[in-house]
């Protein structure tokens, strides 16, 4: 008899854990990160749902969800391992993931905030309430939170990202998915960003105006990473 009551005992616990987890609550109280759709993961499911759905392409939700997905795809040659968060559990933040740098095996928790317009000195309030509200799993020393614009920073976001107690860094990431601008402070680089660094990259992509004359290119600066001085290969490791 005591090992039936035994067992009915775990397998009640067994179900209230999963239900909790359902709801979005950890097994010690804590809440579990809230996917944001069962239906896209990236922004080609995204896509073909929003075409699927029909989706108005000028509301601010598409839009938004579509930048966040952007982003998500430009920093995987990164190293960056991301998701998107579901709205009701985001606390400000709208991607989580882990940042796996080269060289030994190292990975830095990632919090990222996604802003169709220009950053504005503002973001930088929002983006440290991200941070001491992070999700579970993505608190502590190890952990950066990126604002990422679609638009060039103003000079208000750089300086407030520089004087920021907390590891906080920038990203200019356009709409078309080029990586313009990476900037962090120095306390990031502290807690594990000393080896890389920042350096501009140039290629040639045809012109708009090459529909209407053949032959015309146009010059396209985007950022490149290195790991100690050598080239950054994500998922590798760096050559000593």
């Amino acid at each position: 008899m005591l090992g039936l009551l035994e067992q009915q005992a775990r397998l009640e616990k067994s179900l209230k854990r999963r239900t909790s987890q359902a709801k979005g609550v950890t097994a010690s109280g804590e809440k579990a990160i809230i996917r944001s759709s069962t239906e896209h993961h990236d922004l080609q499911s995204f896509l073909a749902f929003a075409e699927r759905k029909q989706l108005n392409t000028e509301t601010a939700v598409y839009k938004g969800t579509h930048y966040e997905y952007i982003v998500l795809e430009a920093l995987k040659p990164f190293g960056f391992h991301l998701e998107r968060v579901g709205k009701s559990n985001d606390k400000g933040t709208d991607l989580v993931g882990h940042w796996s740098l080269p060289g030994e095996p190292y990975e830095i928790k990632i919090l990222v905030q996604c802003k169709v317009s220009r950053g504005l000195p503002s973001a930088i309030r929002e983006l440290e309430g991200a941070y001491a509200g992070a999700p579970s799993g993505w608190t502590g020393d190890n952990v950066l939170a990126l604002l990422s614009s679609s638009k060039p920073m103003t000079k208000g976001v750089l300086d407030g990202i520089q004087r920021s107690p907390s590891a906080l860094g920038a990203l200019h990431i356009d709409s078309e998915g080029l990586t313009r601008q990476f900037i962090w402070n120095a306390i990031a680089g502290q807690k594990g960003l000393a080896g890389v660094g920042v350096t501009a990259k140039y290629s040639e992509e045809q012109s708009p105006a090459a529909s209407a004359k053949k032959g015309i290119t146009q010059t396209i600066k985007t950022v490149a990473l290195t790991w100690n001085g050598k080239p950054f290969t994500a998922g590798k490791k760096a050559a000593q």
